[in-house]
């Protein structure tokens, strides 16, 4: 099932690569066929004798353990363990992801051989990097010094993730997940990515409530639930309760009906003061993407999640067409906050490992002996070829970088009210931004996010601020579905970090009714703001 994933993903970001590379194809194939075709490679490579065969780690291991620290206190931190680099290029994928106990620490049992840690605490931290050898039966100790280089948290906002999945999602509690992280668990990743709250929205249940809300050791523990329902997935976010969506079978199945039981769920979140989403609109499953029929009654929802984190946010994936339907809404007149979520079901992010090096012998085979394959394949190679040089070496990146349990954060401005209801107020009043990385604040006449600015001839006072620890291509500006303009005039390095403000004291907005903002550094460096509305 993940490798079929892994092909979903390479097919969404083709669009991206192809218009980038203006490259078109005779013959294109669709993730079923593509599949089939790799099967078949398979089979033509083993007749001429070549077969897969993942060596399996040596037998000599020793033990790495890693203390965190924020100026010489414990910190909960987040640890990439990288093979050392030219074991890397030779298997392309060797992320292991580890968490930090509560007071810093984690302990873990490596084969011999060198190593590079990546530790960080999320975007308004550093980012240090430890090579480290591992030595048969020998316990090597690190120390990760982290600093504090951004300070947004300490100015009324608060960071976290809104789709997250545990073991309450698993055949042990009748789900269909394999996810066998604890609450406990989740909580401490949210924590090493730097989030103080989190939803823990499990299918199908709320077994997890009572364990989750005992998950307040600076944090704010938010319940919720991912209802499932046969027209896409409903996130009920504060409410106790198990809503369930009541699915009409037989002739009771009509379209009318359908609808009706989308409005009663949704009603029903609200009178239990609770915030009704739609997740992930546009995803590749029937059954999980929202029904395309019932657009005209989206408001019965309250915010949208734009940007699900099992997908790049990418031209052409399940989340830049979220994002545009997005924009398109507002041109409406139709506000949803817009929304992140990692939906996590492996805090450890290593889904795919074993899948990239069996591609990478494939593809080395096939590229080096064409001649083990029929000559009326040459067209799906070459289309195969092309993927794997041009779209390949992009999703690993991701896979790498942003593929991992709550990389992207709802920055949400609560003024340090973060209570659950406080938080979930302001999501509803749009008093955010969604982020992988960058941090933008603006501002339109001193208003910011989810308010309305007034302005005078269609001009205010524009101010931005953008902090990332990466460099952004582009600061983007949004008054329109198609409507964007180029705001950014320059960047200077800070500490651990670049800066990007912007100050114009009158800015022609052009008769726009709203206006919001992008930093685009790339699907791994993005943030996406909730509009600032105009009188």
């Amino acid at each position: 099932m993940k490798f079929d994933k892994l092909i979903e993903l390479l097919k969404e970001m083709e669009t991206t690569i192809e218009s980038e590379e203006n490259q078109t194809f005779l013959e294109k194939l669709n993730r079923e066929e593509l599949i089939n075709t790799m099967q078949f490679l398979q089979r033509c490579a083993a007749q001429a004798g070549y077969y897969y065969n993942l060596q399996a780690p040596g037998s000599e291991f020793g033990i790495m353990k890693l203390q965190a620290t924020e100026n010489d206190d414990p910190i909960v931190a987040q640890a990439k363990i990288w093979d050392n680099k030219e074991h890397k290029i030779r298997t392309r994928f060797s992320l292991r992801r580890l968490v930090t106990e509560e007071d810093g620490t984690l302990s873990v049992k490596l084969p011999c051989g060198s190593y590079e840690a990546e530790v960080t605490c999320g975007p308004e931290y550093s980012t240090i990097f430890v090579p480290f050898e591992i030595t048969k039966d020998k316990v090597t100790t690190i120390k990760a010094r982290l600093a504090r280089i951004a300070h947004l948290t300490d100015h009324g906002w608060t960071a976290g993730d809104l789709h997250h999945h545990s073991i309450y999602s698993s055949p042990a509690y009748g789900g269909t997940d394999p996810v066998i992280e604890t609450p406990d668990q989740v909580c401490r990743s949210m924590k090493s990515l730097g989030m103080q709250f989190g939803a823990l929205s499990d299918h199908h249940n709320v077994l997890n409530h009572e364990e989750w809300q005992r998950q307040n050791n600076n944090f704010t523990p938010i319940i919720s639930k991912e209802i499932s329902t046969s027209n896409g997935h409903v996130l009920q976010l504060g409410v106790d309760d198990d809503v369930i969506y009541e699915i009409p079978n037989g002739k009771e199945r009509t379209t009318e009906n359908l609808r009706n039981e989308f409005i009663r769920i949704c009603n029903e979140i609200r009178k239990k003061d609770g915030l009704p989403q739609v997740n992930h609109p546009f995803d590749a499953s029937f059954s999980t993407r929202y029904n395309s029929e019932f657009w005209d009654m989206i408001e019965i929802f309250e915010s949208m999640e734009i940007w699900n984190g099992a997908t790049p946010f990418a031209a052409g994936t399940i989340n830049a067409k979220a994002f545009k339907k997005w924009l398109s809404l507002l041109d409406e007149g139709k506000r949803l906050t817009a929304t992140t979520g990692s939906d996590t079901h492996n805090i450890y992010g290593d889904d795919y490992f074993g899948m990239t090096e069996w591609l990478d012998w494939l593809m080395d085979i096939v590229m080096k002996h064409p001649e083990i394959y029929p000559e009326q394949m040459n067209e799906k190679v070459a289309y195969l070829t092309w993927l794997y040089k041009k779209v390949w070496p992009r999703l690993l990146s991701w896979v790498e970088q942003s593929n991992t349990p709550s990389t992207i954060h709802n920055y949400v401005y609560t003024n340090g009210k973060n209570q659950p209801q406080e938080i979930l107020q302001a999501i509803r009043e749009g008093h955010s931004f969604i982020s992988n990385g960058p941090l933008i604040t603006a501002e339109i006449n001193g208003v910011s996010y989810g308010d309305t600015a007034t302005l005078k001839d269609n001009t205010g006072k524009l101010s931005v601020h953008v902090f990332s620890k990466k460099p952004i291509n582009h600061l983007w500006m949004y008054t329109g579905v198609d409507k964007k303009v180029e705001i950014c005039t320059g960047s200077g390095s800070l500490e651990g970090g670049f800066a990007y403000d912007i100050v114009t004291d009158e800015f022609d907005f052009g008769g726009a009714s709203w206006a919001l903002f992008v930093a685009d550094g790339g699907e791994n460096n993005l943030a996406i703001s909730n509009p600032i509305l105009f009188a």
